[in-house]
């Protein structure tokens, strides 16, 4: 009898858990002014992590998820350096950042082709891409629930009159009282291809 207790509690604990617990997740993302005084501080730290990752020909993700989750993330690795890949660390740190993701010219060939598996040597990929390398710089919530992620982004030549001028923060709210909407994304301009964008799933 103990025994078939148990198993009717703990589903119903872990339903309980995911609803509650969950469901009412508050987060406590960094304010813009916060991120963009902070970008302002270390500005030439933002530009030369840029500059490093536009020179790598392959990976997506830097630092990689460990184990090293996929074999461009190797040669992402490998075609850096020890030298390139400690200063990569020590710029995410002084500027705060996780993990930053970038589009490498393996990406866009793979874009270009249709094929997401295969890895041609270096001289077949393109000689330019359109960068795009995002930051994070907050991150919060669950695998299953409400996430939050407050990142930098470069964007070469976006068009910043899509940025909105207001706090990106207030999204979450705006998100959570549209019971239509399963999430949002906005972006605010900083300067030139520097934007903060804030991305709310509930």
């Amino acid at each position: 009898m103990a025994s078939r207790f148990l198993q009717v509690l703990l589903p119903a604990t872990v339903v309980a858990f995911i609803a509650v617990g969950c469901g009412n997740r508050s987060f406590n993302p960094p304010s813009d002014e916060d991120m963009i005084r902070n970008f302002y501080a270390h500005e030439d730290a933002f530009n030369e992590i840029t500059e490093i990752l536009l020179n790598c020909p392959y990976g997506d993700i830097y630092p990689p998820f460990y184990p090293i989750g996929s074999a461009t993330d190797s040669l992402c690795l490998s075609s850096l350096g020890n030298e390139k890949c400690t200063r990569l660390d020590s710029l995410l740190a002084s500027v705060g950042g996780k993990r930053v993701y970038f589009k490498s010219r393996h990406t866009l060939w793979q874009i270009e082709h249709g094929d997401f598996s295969s890895i041609p040597p270096i001289e077949e990929l393109p000689d330019t891409i359109v960068p795009s390398i995002s930051i994070i710089y907050y991150s919060a919530g669950w695998s299953v629930g409400p996430s939050v992620d407050k990142q930098y982004a470069y964007r070469l030549a976006e068009d910043s009159t899509y940025a909105v001028d207001w706090e990106l923060n207030d999204l979450i709210e705006f998100v959570r009282n549209d019971p239509d909407a399963p999430g949002g994304m906005a972006s605010r301009h900083i300067k030139g291809d520097w934007y903060i964008e804030l991305c709310y799933d509930k």
